[in-house]
């Protein structure tokens, strides 16, 4: 925590900025996230999905220009030559679940499948577990600033929610392969459930970061 103290006081410029625009990104993230909770159920009920496609998109853009200018903060010396590299990689690890999202929701603009209500209801317990898991990151990223044993410790939780989300993810699975679909929609179904499950793991791998830095920091 003193080493973390220090690294704060060596900052540049106003010694907020790097971490509240990584908050602000945390922010426009998970909003980007927390449209999948609406586009699954329009896709799970065989509604169009291009309007939401284009919402997602533009939120994902959003995303990038934040990092856009993060980025640059971070390489004119706002941080500590040496732990450019972390911050770099958290940056665009955060961002990469923008990414997850819309390409989630360009697959659902594919086709229309016909699901029985026991896989709706699993792939919805799934997709509102991946934002529950966001959500801990978000929380986790916006205590950086003050508290980097709380945003460890929230961090350690999402691993419990990502695990749940893999549970229900093999059940999906093995539910496809009693549908009566075409193998094309039991594929871009798989798609689906696979990339909304990356964001989860993806969760877990940044929230695994948060942690390692905390340690590493902490000297």
């Amino acid at each position: 925590m003193k080493m973390w103290k220090k690294i704060l006081k060596k900052i540049s410029g106003t010694e907020t900025i790097i971490f509240d625009e990584l908050s602000n990104l945390s922010d426009k993230v998970y909003e980007t996230v927390l449209t999948l909770e609406d586009s699954i159920k329009d896709f799970l009920n065989e509604k169009e999905m291009e309007e939401k496609a284009i919402i997602v998109s533009k939120k994902e853009v959003e995303c990038d220009v934040i990092v856009e200018h993060l980025t640059k903060e971070l390489f004119n010396g706002r941080l500590l030559p040496y732990s450019s590299e972390d911050w770099f990689n958290l940056i665009n690890e955060i961002d990469e679940l923008a990414d997850l999202s819309d390409r989630a929701t360009r697959l659902m603009e594919i086709s229309k499948i016909k699901m029985p209500k026991e896989v709706k209801e699993k792939t919805i317990i799934l997709t509102q577990k991946t934002i529950d898991a966001v959500r801990l990151l978000k929380d986790s990223i916006h205590k950086l600033k003050k508290d980097f044993s709380l945003s460890r410790e929230i961090a350690k939780r999402i691993g419990e929610v990502r695990d749940e989300v893999r549970s229900n993810e093999y059940k999906i699975y093995k539910e496809t392969h009693k549908l009566d679909i075409k193998t094309r929609e039991v594929r871009i179904l798989k798609d689906i459930i696979f990339t909304i499950t990356q964001i989860a793991n993806k969760s877990k791998e940044i929230g695994n970061r948060i942690i390692a830095m905390s340690i590493k920091y902490a000297f």
